[in-house]
């Protein structure tokens, strides 16, 4: 996003596509997210938060506004949020550090 902020202030720069948005993101990830981020964006239904989040600890709650169609999500921080976190935190920065 950065990269792509900074070159939206170039001379003669329109803005950005789909395709620059994601070959910014691949770059910067290393790997092809593109089937990953389309599914997100495109497919229809709720993505599925709970088996990302609740790994560390948070619980997403989805209430369903009948009168307007939409749906509100709220963030539910489980008390052991934070050693959760941190746990895993520590797991991913040993596994990053152990490739080096």
């Amino acid at each position: 996003m950065r990269r792509l902020y900074v070159e939206s202030g170039a001379r003669g720069y329109s803005g950005y596509t789909e395709a620059d948005l994601i070959a910014a993101i691949n770059g910067e990830a290393g790997k092809d997210l593109g089937p990953f981020l389309r599914a997100l964006v495109d497919e229809p239904g709720t993505p599925h938060y709970e088996s990302s989040l609740g790994i560390a600890g948070i619980k997403v709650a989805v209430t369903h506004d009948d009168n307007s169609g939409r749906n509100d999500y709220k963030l539910i921080v489980e008390s052991d949020a934070q050693i959760r976190a941190d746990s895993l935190l520590g797991e991913v920065t040993a596994r990053v550090s152990s490739k080096d």
